[in-house]
C-alpha cells in the first residue's frame, strides 16, 4: 500500500511540474539562457561546507548522548549513511548509520537517539532559520509577524518526550527493544545553533546559483538563507519522494519567482539541487582520500593540535 502511495505521489509531482512548465513555456523560451561557471563552482564549494557542517552537528548530538566516536569517524559514518537518503522512505540512512556506528563500538541505542535528535533539530533549525529571515521578505508584508510563531512552536517541538516517542518508533523499525533515553531540554537548546548554522551555507549556495543566471545583491542573502531552509523542510517532510526531489525545487521556485522571475528561479532551484548532490558525492570521495591510511593519521594529528 505504501509503495502504491509513493508511486501516486511521485506521479502527482511529475504531472504538476509538467503542467507548470507547459503554462510557463513562452516565458522560459524568451529568457537568455546563459550560466556563469565561476558562481556555480563556488556554489559547489558552499554545498560541500553545508554537508560538512551538518555532519559536525550530528557529532555534537552524539557527544550529548555520551557517544565516543572521534570527529573524523563520525563525519565518515554520517557522509556514507546519508547517501542512502536517495532511496525512497527517508529511513534507510538511519539504519545505515546504526549499522556503521555499531562496527565502531557504538551502541544502537545511542546512535538511534542521536539520529532522532538530529532529525528533530534539523527540522526545527530550518524552520527557525526561515522564520528569522521573514522580516526581509518584502512579499510577506506584515504577515511575517504571524509567521514568527514558527520559532516558539519549534522550541516547543524540542520537548524531550518527542525523543522518547522517536525511540519507540525506531525500536519498532529495527525490531529491537530499547529503553527511553531522555535528553534534557537545555541540551537540545544548546545543540540548536549547530543546526541553524548550516542554513547559512545553504543560502550561500542558493545565492551563487542565482548569481550564475542573473544579478543577486548581498542584501538578499539572508532572505535566500531562509528560502533554502524552508524548501529543505518542505522536501524533508515529503517522505514519499526520494530526498524530496521535485517538491523542494517546486517550493524554491514559488518563493523565488516574485523577486527574481520565473526562469532564474526555476533554473537556480535545479542548480542548487544538482550542486548539492554533486557536492555530497565529491565530499564523500574527498573525505575518503583525506582519512585513508597516512592521510588519516596526519589529519587526526592536525585536529588534535
Amino acid at each position: 500500500m505504501r509503495r502504491v502511495a509513493r508511486i501516486i505521489v511521485i506521479a502527482i509531482v511529475l504531472v504538476a511540474w509538467a503542467i507548470y512548465l507547459a503554462r510557463s513555456w513562452d516565458r522560459l523560451q524568451s529568457y537568455p539562457w546563459q550560466i556563469a561557471m565561476l558562481p556555480l563552482a563556488l556554489a559547489l564549494a558552499a554545498a560541500m561546507v553545508y554537508w560538512l557542517s551538518l555532519a559536525v552537528a550530528w557529532h555534537r548530538s552524539l557527544r550529548v548522548m555520551h557517544g565516543t566516536l572521534l570527529l573524523v569517524d563520525a563525519i565518515t559514518i554520517w557522509l556514507r549513511s546519508m547517501l542512502m537518503r536517495y532511496v525512497p522512505g527517508n529511513i534507510w540512512h538511519v539504519m545505515g548509520r546504526v549499522y556503521l556506528a555499531e562496527r565502531h563500538g557504538q551502541s544502537r541505542r545511542t546512535i538511534l537517539a542521536s539520529t532522532i535528535v538530529e532529525q528533530i533539530l534539523t527540522l526545527v533549525g530550518g524552520s527557525v532559520a526561515f522564520a528569522l529571515s521573514l522580516p526581509l521578505w518584502m512579499s510577506v508584508g506584515r504577515g511575517w509577524l504571524l509567521l514568527m510563531a514558527i520559532i516558539p512552536a519549534g522550541l516547543l517541538a524540542l520537548h524531550p518526550s518527542l525523543l522518547d516517542r522517536g525511540l519507540v518508533l525506531g525500536a519498532r523499525v529495527l525490531r529491537r527493544p530499547m529503553e527511553p533515553m531522555t535528553v534534557s531540554y537545555g541540551d537540545q537548546l544548546r545543540l540548536l545553533p549547530w543546526y541553524v548554522a548550516p542554513n547559512v551555507f545553504g543560502g550561500i549556495n542558493l545565492a551563487l546559483c542565482l548569481a550564475s543566471v542573473g544579478p543577486v545583491s548581498l542584501g538578499q542573502l539572508p532572505a535566500l538563507m531562509g528560502a533554502f531552509a524552508a524548501a529543505w523542510v518542505v522536501g524533508y517532510l515529503s517522505v514519499l519522494t526520494p530526498s524530496g526531489i521535485g517538491v523542494r525545487e517546486g517550493a524554491l521556485t514559488l518563493m523565488l519567482t516574485p523577486t527574481f522571475g520565473l526562469a532564474p528561479a526555476m533554473v537556480a532551484s535545479l542548480l542548487s539541487r544538482l550542486s548539492c548532490t554533486v557536492a555530497e558525492l565529491l565530499l564523500v570521495l574527498l573525505w575518503q582520500v583525506i582519512t585513508s591510511s597516512v592521510g588519516r593519521r596526519r589529519f587526526v594529528q592536525s585536529l588534535e593540535r
